[in-house]
């Protein structure tokens, strides 16, 4: 399903070190966020076996968190020039 919302592109993006991989997964995430926000929103979603498990309920509530994203932006500003320097 994420892959129909996201025109097939993964989340995870590999780096040279664990560190750069989880900066670029996070980036990502970002640039994704309103399609999958709208994936979490559509019908599809409701209807699917995921929406009622605790996963996809946790999965949600993370999505859809403006906390979450606030998280997200925080920790790109904050390690966007240290990656730059690496």
């Amino acid at each position: 399903m994420m892959k129909k919302y996201t025109k097939r592109r993964d989340i995870v993006r590999p780096g040279v070190t664990r560190f750069a991989t989880a900066f670029l997964t996070l980036q990502s995430l970002m640039e994704k966020k309103q399609e999958l926000q709208a994936m979490f929103s559509s019908e599809a979603w409701d209807k699917s076996k995921w929406a009622k498990s605790p996963k996809g309920k946790t999965a949600f509530a993370t999505v859809m968190s403006t906390a979450f994203w606030n998280g997200v932006t925080l920790c790109l500003k904050v390690f966007g020039p240290l990656v730059m320097v690496l």
